[in-house]
Protein backbone atom coordinates (compact mmCIF):
# COMPACT_ATOMS: atom_id res chain seq x y z
CA UNK A 1 0.00 0.00 0.00
CA UNK A 2 1.03 3.58 -0.84
CA UNK A 3 0.85 6.42 1.76
CA UNK A 4 0.44 10.20 -0.23
CA UNK A 5 -0.03 13.17 1.58
CA UNK A 6 -3.00 15.57 -0.26
CA UNK A 7 -1.45 19.14 1.14
CA UNK A 8 -3.38 22.33 1.09
CA UNK A 9 -1.87 25.17 1.98
CA UNK A 10 -4.19 26.30 4.26
CA UNK A 11 -4.38 29.18 6.66
CA UNK A 12 -8.04 29.46 8.11
CA UNK A 13 -7.91 31.09 11.39
CA UNK A 14 -5.81 34.22 8.89
CA UNK A 15 -3.43 34.60 11.69
CA UNK A 16 -0.56 33.49 9.42
CA UNK A 17 1.02 35.64 6.59
CA UNK A 18 1.04 33.62 3.07
CA UNK A 19 5.42 33.23 3.77
CA UNK A 20 4.58 31.62 7.26
CA UNK A 21 2.03 29.02 5.46
CA UNK A 22 4.87 28.14 2.86
CA UNK A 23 7.78 28.12 5.62
CA UNK A 24 5.84 25.12 7.29
CA UNK A 25 5.24 23.59 3.88
CA UNK A 26 8.91 23.49 3.51
CA UNK A 27 9.02 21.85 6.87
CA UNK A 28 6.45 19.58 6.32
CA UNK A 29 7.40 18.43 3.06
CA UNK A 30 11.15 17.56 4.38
CA UNK A 31 9.72 15.65 7.19
CA UNK A 32 7.37 13.69 4.76
CA UNK A 33 10.73 12.98 2.87
CA UNK A 34 12.21 11.62 6.16
CA UNK A 35 9.44 9.56 6.93
CA UNK A 36 8.81 7.95 4.29
CA UNK A 37 6.05 8.82 2.39
CA UNK A 38 5.53 7.91 -1.15
CA UNK A 39 3.75 11.30 -2.26
CA UNK A 40 2.65 14.74 -1.72
CA UNK A 41 -0.29 15.88 -3.62
CA UNK A 42 -0.40 19.89 -4.60
CA UNK A 43 -3.36 21.57 -6.00
CA UNK A 44 -3.84 24.58 -7.83
CA UNK A 45 -6.69 27.15 -6.68
CA UNK A 46 -6.53 31.25 -7.38
CA UNK A 47 -7.54 34.14 -5.60
CA UNK A 48 -8.05 32.40 -2.42
CA UNK A 49 -9.26 34.78 0.54
CA UNK A 50 -10.66 32.31 3.10
CA UNK A 51 -7.60 30.09 3.80
CA UNK A 52 -8.82 26.89 2.39
CA UNK A 53 -5.66 26.70 -0.41
CA UNK A 54 -3.62 29.52 -1.53
CA UNK A 55 -1.69 27.67 -4.33
CA UNK A 56 -2.33 29.38 -7.20
CA UNK A 57 0.84 27.48 -9.05
CA UNK A 58 1.63 24.19 -7.75
CA UNK A 59 4.24 23.63 -10.61
CA UNK A 60 6.50 26.59 -8.74
CA UNK A 61 5.76 25.54 -5.11
CA UNK A 62 7.06 22.00 -6.40
CA UNK A 63 10.13 23.14 -7.90
CA UNK A 64 10.76 25.10 -4.49
CA UNK A 65 9.93 21.27 -2.79
CA UNK A 66 11.90 19.28 -4.79
CA UNK A 67 15.33 20.94 -4.41
CA UNK A 68 14.81 20.62 -0.27
CA UNK A 69 13.48 16.62 -0.80
CA UNK A 70 15.31 13.32 -2.35
CA UNK A 71 13.02 10.67 -2.62
CA UNK A 72 9.29 11.75 -2.14
CA UNK A 73 7.16 12.27 -5.62
CA UNK A 74 5.11 15.55 -6.53
CA UNK A 75 1.98 14.95 -7.65
CA UNK A 76 -0.24 18.23 -9.37
CA UNK A 77 -3.80 17.28 -8.38
CA UNK A 78 -4.31 19.16 -10.11
CA UNK A 79 -3.61 21.36 -13.03
CA UNK A 80 -6.32 23.11 -14.21
CA UNK A 81 -5.24 22.73 -17.47
CA UNK A 82 -8.20 24.60 -19.57
CA UNK A 83 -6.87 27.24 -17.88
CA UNK A 84 -3.54 27.23 -19.16
CA UNK A 85 -1.74 27.51 -22.61
CA UNK A 86 -1.30 23.89 -23.60
CA UNK A 87 2.46 24.41 -24.63
CA UNK A 88 3.32 26.83 -21.59
CA UNK A 89 2.29 23.99 -19.28
CA UNK A 90 3.97 21.64 -21.08
CA UNK A 91 7.17 23.28 -21.08
CA UNK A 92 6.72 23.80 -17.31
CA UNK A 93 6.11 20.32 -16.09
CA UNK A 94 8.95 19.06 -18.16
CA UNK A 95 11.18 21.61 -16.75
CA UNK A 96 9.86 20.25 -13.20
CA UNK A 97 10.14 16.88 -14.18
CA UNK A 98 13.68 17.38 -14.50
CA UNK A 99 14.58 19.23 -11.63
CA UNK A 100 13.02 16.60 -9.13
CA UNK A 101 14.76 13.87 -11.22
CA UNK A 102 11.60 12.31 -12.21
CA UNK A 103 9.65 12.15 -9.18
CA UNK A 104 7.03 13.87 -10.95
CA UNK A 105 3.11 12.76 -10.98
CA UNK A 106 0.38 15.10 -13.14
CA UNK A 107 -3.22 14.89 -12.55
CA UNK A 108 -5.18 17.83 -14.52
CA UNK A 109 -8.45 18.81 -14.21
CA UNK A 110 -11.21 21.40 -15.70
CA UNK A 111 -11.30 23.48 -12.34
CA UNK A 112 -13.62 23.35 -9.72
CA UNK A 113 -14.16 26.91 -8.96
CA UNK A 114 -16.36 30.12 -11.33
CA UNK A 115 -14.08 32.38 -9.44
CA UNK A 116 -11.22 30.63 -11.01
CA UNK A 117 -12.32 29.64 -14.37
CA UNK A 118 -14.48 32.38 -15.09
CA UNK A 119 -11.88 34.94 -14.35
CA UNK A 120 -8.94 33.15 -16.16
CA UNK A 121 -10.51 31.12 -18.93
CA UNK A 122 -14.33 31.98 -19.21
CA UNK A 123 -14.06 29.87 -22.56
CA UNK A 124 -14.13 27.10 -20.32
CA UNK A 125 -16.77 27.53 -18.16
CA UNK A 126 -18.16 24.07 -17.43
CA UNK A 127 -21.83 25.09 -15.65
CA UNK A 128 -23.51 26.24 -19.09
CA UNK A 129 -23.89 23.11 -20.40
CA UNK A 130 -21.97 23.81 -23.86
CA UNK A 131 -19.58 21.51 -23.14
CA UNK A 132 -16.44 23.71 -24.11
CA UNK A 133 -14.44 23.13 -20.87
CA UNK A 134 -14.17 19.17 -22.29
CA UNK A 135 -13.56 20.28 -25.91
CA UNK A 136 -10.70 22.45 -24.83
CA UNK A 137 -9.59 20.17 -21.93
CA UNK A 138 -9.02 17.17 -24.64
CA UNK A 139 -7.29 19.85 -27.05
CA UNK A 140 -4.69 20.80 -24.36
CA UNK A 141 -4.48 17.62 -23.20
CA UNK A 142 -3.67 16.08 -26.82
CA UNK A 143 -0.87 19.10 -27.52
CA UNK A 144 1.10 18.51 -24.22
CA UNK A 145 1.11 14.72 -24.91
CA UNK A 146 1.85 15.78 -28.52
CA UNK A 147 4.88 18.51 -27.61
CA UNK A 148 6.13 16.10 -24.94
CA UNK A 149 7.08 12.93 -27.10
CA UNK A 150 7.25 14.64 -30.81
CA UNK A 151 10.63 16.69 -32.00
CA UNK A 152 8.77 17.53 -35.26
CA UNK A 153 5.01 18.83 -33.49
CA UNK A 154 2.38 20.45 -35.21
CA UNK A 155 -1.18 20.70 -34.76
CA UNK A 156 -4.23 22.04 -36.02
CA UNK A 157 -7.47 22.13 -34.07
CA UNK A 158 -10.79 23.48 -33.25
CA UNK A 159 -8.60 26.37 -31.01
CA UNK A 160 -4.85 26.22 -31.64
CA UNK A 161 -2.95 25.33 -34.99
CA UNK A 162 0.82 25.10 -34.31
CA UNK A 163 2.97 26.47 -35.52
CA UNK A 164 1.19 29.92 -36.48
CA UNK A 165 0.67 29.77 -40.32
CA UNK A 166 3.46 32.15 -41.65
CA UNK A 167 6.07 32.05 -39.08
CA UNK A 168 9.50 32.63 -40.51
CA UNK A 169 12.20 30.39 -38.62
CA UNK A 170 15.30 32.69 -37.32
CA UNK A 171 18.17 30.98 -36.28
CA UNK A 172 21.60 31.14 -34.64
CA UNK A 173 24.45 32.17 -37.63
CA UNK A 174 26.02 29.05 -39.00
CA UNK A 175 23.59 26.86 -36.66
CA UNK A 176 21.93 23.74 -38.99
CA UNK A 177 18.39 23.48 -39.02
CA UNK A 178 16.30 21.31 -37.21
CA UNK A 179 15.42 18.38 -38.86
CA UNK A 180 11.97 18.54 -39.98
CA UNK A 181 11.36 21.95 -38.85
CA UNK A 182 11.38 23.94 -41.93
CA UNK A 183 10.03 24.18 -45.12
CA UNK A 184 12.16 25.30 -48.59
CA UNK A 185 10.40 28.50 -48.08
CA UNK A 186 11.82 29.13 -44.94
CA UNK A 187 8.47 28.79 -43.00
CA UNK A 188 7.92 27.08 -39.72
CA UNK A 189 6.08 23.29 -40.82
CA UNK A 190 6.87 22.09 -37.30
CA UNK A 191 8.53 22.31 -33.83
CA UNK A 192 9.65 21.62 -30.44
CA UNK A 193 10.44 21.73 -27.32
CA UNK A 194 13.70 21.74 -24.82
CA UNK A 195 13.31 19.87 -22.20
CA UNK A 196 11.31 16.78 -23.40
CA UNK A 197 10.42 15.28 -19.82
CA UNK A 198 12.98 13.42 -18.06
CA UNK A 199 10.68 10.33 -17.88
CA UNK A 200 10.06 8.64 -20.69
CA UNK A 201 7.78 9.47 -22.91
CA UNK A 202 6.05 10.94 -20.34
CA UNK A 203 4.90 11.39 -16.27
CA UNK A 204 2.37 9.47 -15.21
CA UNK A 205 -0.95 10.78 -16.06
CA UNK A 206 -3.91 11.38 -14.22
CA UNK A 207 -7.23 13.03 -14.30
CA UNK A 208 -8.86 14.28 -10.68
CA UNK A 209 -13.01 14.01 -11.32
CA UNK A 210 -15.71 12.62 -9.29
CA UNK A 211 -18.64 12.15 -12.40
CA UNK A 212 -19.22 9.00 -14.23
CA UNK A 213 -18.06 10.52 -17.43
CA UNK A 214 -15.33 11.96 -15.79
CA UNK A 215 -14.08 8.07 -15.28
CA UNK A 216 -15.01 7.69 -18.58
CA UNK A 217 -12.54 10.17 -19.91
CA UNK A 218 -10.05 9.30 -17.97
CA UNK A 219 -10.17 5.83 -19.40
CA UNK A 220 -10.27 6.88 -23.11
CA UNK A 221 -7.19 9.01 -22.31
CA UNK A 222 -5.40 6.35 -20.35
CA UNK A 223 -5.23 8.74 -16.77
CA UNK A 224 -5.67 7.32 -13.68
CA UNK A 225 -8.47 8.86 -12.04
CA UNK A 226 -8.13 10.54 -8.95
CA UNK A 227 -11.50 11.05 -6.59
CA UNK A 228 -12.69 11.75 -3.66
CA UNK A 229 -15.50 11.44 -0.38
CA UNK A 230 -17.71 8.84 -2.14
CA UNK A 231 -19.11 5.74 -0.13
CA UNK A 232 -17.42 2.47 -0.84
CA UNK A 233 -20.63 1.42 -3.54
CA UNK A 234 -19.96 4.07 -5.46
CA UNK A 235 -16.55 4.34 -5.62
CA UNK A 236 -16.75 0.90 -6.35
CA UNK A 237 -19.02 1.39 -9.28
CA UNK A 238 -16.88 4.13 -10.73
CA UNK A 239 -14.09 1.76 -11.29
CA UNK A 240 -15.96 -1.08 -12.53
CA UNK A 241 -16.87 1.17 -15.10
CA UNK A 242 -13.12 2.76 -15.40
CA UNK A 243 -11.62 -0.41 -15.88
CA UNK A 244 -14.79 -1.62 -18.08
CA UNK A 245 -14.26 1.40 -20.11
CA UNK A 246 -10.24 1.24 -20.47
CA UNK A 247 -10.52 -2.88 -21.77
CA UNK A 248 -12.62 -1.98 -24.42
CA UNK A 249 -10.68 1.41 -25.10
CA UNK A 250 -6.94 -0.56 -24.86
CA UNK A 251 -8.12 -3.66 -25.85
CA UNK A 252 -6.85 -5.33 -22.83
CA UNK A 253 -8.53 -7.66 -19.94
CA UNK A 254 -10.73 -5.94 -17.64
CA UNK A 255 -7.95 -7.33 -14.92
CA UNK A 256 -5.39 -5.70 -16.49
CA UNK A 257 -7.22 -2.66 -16.31
CA UNK A 258 -7.22 -2.05 -12.95
CA UNK A 259 -7.05 1.21 -11.03
CA UNK A 260 -3.75 2.45 -9.21
CA UNK A 261 -4.15 2.56 -5.27
CA UNK A 262 -3.48 5.64 -3.32
CA UNK A 263 -4.68 6.18 0.28
CA UNK A 264 -4.00 9.97 2.15
CA UNK A 265 -4.83 10.49 5.42
CA UNK A 266 -4.56 13.20 7.78
CA UNK A 267 -4.90 11.83 11.09
CA UNK A 268 -4.94 13.09 14.91
CA UNK A 269 -3.81 11.05 17.34
CA UNK A 270 -6.62 10.01 19.56
CA UNK A 271 -7.33 6.39 20.13
CA UNK A 272 -10.91 6.59 18.31
CA UNK A 273 -9.19 8.03 15.32
CA UNK A 274 -6.35 5.59 15.21
CA UNK A 275 -8.71 2.98 15.36
CA UNK A 276 -10.53 4.00 12.39
CA UNK A 277 -7.70 4.50 10.45
CA UNK A 278 -6.13 1.16 11.13
CA UNK A 279 -9.38 -0.35 10.32
CA UNK A 280 -9.77 1.85 6.78
CA UNK A 281 -6.53 0.59 6.54
CA UNK A 282 -6.92 -3.44 6.67
CA UNK A 283 -9.69 -2.82 3.93
CA UNK A 284 -8.11 -0.66 1.87
CA UNK A 285 -5.33 -3.84 1.98
CA UNK A 286 -6.97 -6.36 1.72
CA UNK A 287 -8.99 -5.11 -1.35
CA UNK A 288 -5.46 -4.33 -3.01
CA UNK A 289 -5.19 -7.90 -4.27
CA UNK A 290 -8.62 -8.98 -4.61
CA UNK A 291 -9.26 -10.18 -8.25
CA UNK A 292 -10.82 -7.64 -10.17
CA UNK A 293 -10.78 -4.86 -8.12
CA UNK A 294 -9.41 -1.20 -8.21
CA UNK A 295 -9.68 1.84 -5.84
CA UNK A 296 -9.02 5.32 -7.78
CA UNK A 297 -6.27 6.82 -7.67
CA UNK A 298 -6.74 9.27 -4.23
CA UNK A 299 -9.18 9.21 -1.72
CA UNK A 300 -8.89 11.91 0.99
CA UNK A 301 -10.63 11.14 4.43
CA UNK A 302 -10.72 14.60 6.32
CA UNK A 303 -10.33 13.80 10.21
CA UNK A 304 -11.57 15.74 13.33
CA UNK A 305 -10.67 15.30 16.69
CA UNK A 306 -13.16 13.06 17.35
CA UNK A 307 -15.15 10.56 15.00
CA UNK A 308 -17.94 12.18 13.38
CA UNK A 309 -21.27 9.90 12.85
CA UNK A 310 -20.56 10.54 9.03
CA UNK A 311 -17.00 8.88 9.17
CA UNK A 312 -18.60 5.75 10.80
CA UNK A 313 -20.97 5.69 8.27
CA UNK A 314 -18.40 5.84 5.81
CA UNK A 315 -16.22 2.96 7.72
CA UNK A 316 -19.35 0.82 7.72
CA UNK A 317 -20.08 1.26 4.08
CA UNK A 318 -16.28 0.79 3.09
Amino acid sequence: MKLDLLYALTNRSGELSWHEVLEATRRHAVMADALGYDRIWLGEHHFDVDGTDASPNPIMLATDLAARTSRIRFGMAAVSLTLWHPLRVAEDLAILDHFSDGRLDVAFGRGILPIEVMNLNPEANRWNGSGDSYGIFDENLAIVKGIWTDRQFSWRGPRYTFPEPGTKFIHSPGAPDPEGWVGEDGVLRAFGITPQPYQQPMPPLFAVTETVEGFRRAARNGMKPITWYPTGRVLHNLCELYRDERAAVAGVTRRSARTSRCCVWRTSRTPTRRRAVSRSRRWWSSSSSSAGFGVSGCFSMRTRTRTTPSTRRWLRGI
